[in-house]
């Protein structure tokens, strides 16, 4: 189900929610301490329910003065496929656009949805990490 909404920057106040999404979605999912230093450190945005104001969805980026480090991006189960990692990642990329930097994130080689995902949005496989057995994926925003 998709529902309308918006998209504004994370806070503290976000952490549960996130972490409960984290919990759902990833099977290397991050902590509190993690997740709140995502925010303090980089930038984080989510997608927020116009009328009921839940979040379901988000991305948690860090600039290091050239890469925008896409360190995650996660809806809710039920709203997958409505357009909200859509809206966030164009929203990233928008980011990156502005900053001049090229977009860089990882993606768990099992993640056959993800993977399409980023691959249809312009990703580019770089290399891969074979401890994480994800693949790194690039893509240029300037």
């Amino acid at each position: 189900m998709f529902y309308l909404g918006y998209i504004r920057s994370a806070v503290s106040a976000d952490v549960d929610r996130i972490l409960e999404l984290e919990g759902k979605l990833f099977s290397n999912s991050m902590n509190e301490t993690m997740i709140l230093q995502e925010i303090r450190i980089g930038q984080g945005w989510v997608h927020c329910g116009e009328k009921d104001n839940v979040v379901y969805g988000y991305a948690l980026v860090r600039d290091d003065g050239y890469v925008l480090d896409l360190t995650r991006l996660g809806v809710d189960l039920p709203e997958q496929g409505g357009g909200i990692g859509r809206e966030l990642l164009t929203h990233v990329l928008q980011a990156a656009t502005e900053r001049q930097r090229v977009v860089q994130l990882t993606v768990l080689k099992e993640n056959s949805k993800a993977l399409k995902f980023y691959l249809r949005h312009g990703f580019q496989i770089v290399g891969h990490l074979k401890k994480e057995g994800a693949w790194l994926m690039r893509k240029a925003q300037f």
